[in-house]
């Protein structure tokens, strides 16, 4: 790993472990907030075609002011990974579906790599996802056993989630087409859905935090993942997707509780 220092973090890069035709994208990053006294970090996947991270970095420095580690990381084709001529994320989920796939597996296997490099130094390893995050770290979840696990905002049936979602209305036009149906996109994207895997979780201790008036993420996809992990703690919010924002310090209120009152046991 190379290391770099930014105003209130470390800055990370290591190799990531699956190359693609970007070379852009083939260096992983990832911000580190710690005060080297906590034994507990949470790995931070954050949402899909974000701009920057000013929004999750603010989140970071409240979880580090609880002492409470963050390893913020800079997802495929995000931030310093996009690729020239693209936005942020435009090729992190796009019409082409086995792309979109292949993006999910590189950053999953670069969450495993996160997980195993940490469990060396941390008494507690646990992996927190927004929006489109949470879908890439329940896979890693699924793979790597972790003490804790919090979706954010996130669901199950991923075609359906696209197909019905706000934001991702241009994604299903190119899908459209291209002769596939909303059916025949959740088949497709099957291998990376907990609709599917969802019953292979290793995570210890889940709470997911569900936004009610969701058009992004439609909320009843975020209920059936909390179904779907046999209805665990989770916090109900009375916003949606984007206004989120106004939750963040109850977000990161919870998730402090929550790990306070499980790291003992």
């Amino acid at each position: 790993m190379t290391q770099s220092r930014s105003s209130c973090h470390d800055i990370y890069t290591f190799p990531s472990p699956v190359k693609t035709h970007w070379t852009e994208n083939d260096t992983a990053y990832y911000r580190l907030f710690t005060k080297n006294t906590s034994g507990t970090i949470l790995i931070f996947v954050p949402g899909w075609s974000r701009a920057d991270l000013n929004a999750e970095e603010g989140i970071c420095k409240q979880l580090l002011n609880n002492d409470i580690d963050t390893c913020l990381v800079t997802k495929p084709f995000h931030q310093e990974r996009t690729a020239a001529n693209t936005y942020s994320g435009e090729l992190f989920i796009s019409g082409n579906i086995f792309l979109t796939i292949m993006n999910f597996r590189q950053l999953v296997a670069e969450l495993r790599f996160l997980i195993q490099h940490f469990r060396k130094t941390y008494k507690y390893v646990g992996l927190m996802g927004m929006s489109s995050g949470g879908i890439q770290t329940a896979l890693a979840a699924d793979v790597e056993a972790v003490d804790f696990y919090f979706p954010i905002i996130t669901g199950a049936q991923l075609g359906s989630i696209v197909w019905n979602g706000r934001l991702t209305k241009f994604v299903k036009q190119d899908i459209i087409k291209k002769g596939i149906s909303e059916m025949e996109l959740n088949k497709a994207w099957a291998i990376a859905d907990q609709y599917y895997l969802g019953a292979n979780i290793k995570a210890k201790h889940i709470q997911q935090f569900i936004s009610l008036y969701d058009n992004v993420v439609p909320t009843k996809y975020q209920f059936l993942l909390w179904e779907i992990y046999n209805k665990p703690s989770f916090y109900q919010m009375h916003c949606g997707h984007v206004s989120v924002f106004f939750y963040f310090k109850k977000i990161v209120d919870e998730i402090t509780r929550f790990i306070r009152e499980r790291r003992v046991q």
